[in-house]
């Protein structure tokens, strides 16, 4: 699923528009970052990704790619934090969103029903619309909820005291084996 978020890169005191789309796909898990960013926007995937799990997210299994668009423009600073974390939120989000559709502004259900409406009406064949139609209709019986929610007892303890990431099912599901490998 594909999300866009509008905000700005400065150049000197003007101001110029930049999208910031974010897209989950299949495939090893990634977190790229692409469109002429510096060091600080590059930093922003560890920050954003300590952000989601402060709330108690956590990033799906997936490659993320983060496009922030025109490229040819250079882009500066850590004010990209904001939507990067908004596009990731409504990439992994389902059936709500936000839509701005000729120039009236939807929210929720509203905005996912008419995303899809539209995005299937632009697909180029009758076999791929019926296909797409299909595998929607699928989602809603067996959906494939990717967010995953972390334990705040085994994120309270860090890497270093459990020498094992916060992020390690086994020690999220078994929170006194964190515990006996402290005290040993």
């Amino acid at each position: 699923m594909a999300a866009t978020v509008a905000t700005v890169a400065y150049l000197g005191l003007e101001a110029r528009a930049v999208e910031v789309q974010v897209q989950l796909s299949s495939g090893l898990p990634a977190f790229i970052i692409v469109g002429l960013p510096d060091k600080a926007v590059a930093e922003s995937r560890e920050r954003v990704r300590a952000a989601l799990a402060a709330i108690g997210l956590a990033l799906p299994p997936k490659r993320i790619t983060i496009n922030l668009s025109p490229a040819d423009l250079p882009k500066e600073g850590s004010h990209y934090d904001l939507p990067i974390a908004l596009g990731l939120l409504a990439a992994i989000g389902r059936r709500t969103g936000v839509a701005r559709i000729l120039g009236v502004n939807f929210s929720g259900f509203l905005a996912w029903f008419l995303w899809r409406g539209i995005y299937w009406s632009k697909l180029p064949r009758v076999e791929k619309k019926l296909r797409v139609a299909i595998d929607w209709a699928l989602d809603v019986f067996f959906s494939k909820d990717f967010v995953q929610y972390l334990d705040q007892r085994a994120l309270s303890h860090s890497q270093t005291e459990t020498g094992a990431a916060p992020w390690n099912r086994e020690q999220l599901s078994h929170p006194e084996k964190v515990d006996k490998r402290i005290a040993a």
